[in-house]
């Protein structure tokens, strides 16, 4: 095949999150099946009104997780672990994404505050157009690997062929998340701090095989 030159290109990309994904984390717990299940309904009905209020559609509020187990306790009675079943565990995840304003956030999660669900609440920052960065971030690594393979064949009084190969292993939508994230179990706060999300960052690499050629 003749002389080959393997070299594995590195892309990066920043971006500032321009959108955040409000986590609602929601537990019902009763001693009826039924009743269990009504409670877990209610509590989603109430975070409907409460998104539409704020001028979110009812769709806009998605289900990520459902699920319901039986609910138990254990005590230490008699010298022994004594097992008691209380109920059943109504346990669903909800998110809410939008493009983010920190005025816009804290409306919207001081009017959760004030309602009876009481989720453990979490957000996630990331960006609205992530196709964009994964297409940049795959000319990065392009280019970087081009460059290295152009010095290489240089320095070796050679130029560079025709490409061989691509391996890219990672090849699945990245989720440009930043690393930021806020968590809280308190849904009753009084005021939310100010949040300034840190910047997203993604490396992603590709190795390449060019042929070499005399000059």
């Amino acid at each position: 095949m003749g002389k080959l030159v393997t070299v594995t290109g590195i892309g990066h990309v920043s971006a500032i999150p321009d959108t955040v994904c409000v986590v609602l984390q929601l537990a019902t717990v009763h001693a009826e099946y039924a009743q269990a299940i009504q409670g877990a309904k209610q509590k989603v009905t109430q975070l409907e009104t409460v998104i539409t209020a704020q001028e979110f559609s009812v769709e806009e509020l998605k289900t990520q997780s459902f699920s319901i187990d039986t609910k138990e306790k254990s005590e230490f009675k008699e010298e022994v672990w004594q097992t008691e079943s209380i109920g059943y565990e109504v346990n669903q995840t909800v998110t809410l994404q939008f493009p983010f304003h920190q005025e816009r956030l804290e409306e919207l999660l001081t009017s959760i505050s004030k309602t009876e669900v009481q989720p453990v609440i979490s957000l996630q920052f990331t960006v609205s157009d992530r196709l964009t960065l994964q297409k940049q971030l795959l000319i990065n690594a392009t280019n970087d690997a081009r460059l290295q393979a152009e010095i290489l064949a240089e320095a070796s009084n050679l130029l560079l062929g025709d490409l061989v190969q691509i391996e890219n292993s990672t090849t699945e939508q990245r989720p440009f998340l930043s690393p930021m994230v806020f968590q809280s179990t308190v849904s009753r706060q009084a005021a939310m701090p100010t949040i300034q999300p840190a910047m997203i960052e993604e490396t992603l690499s590709v190795t390449f095989c060019w042929k070499l050629k005399n000059k």
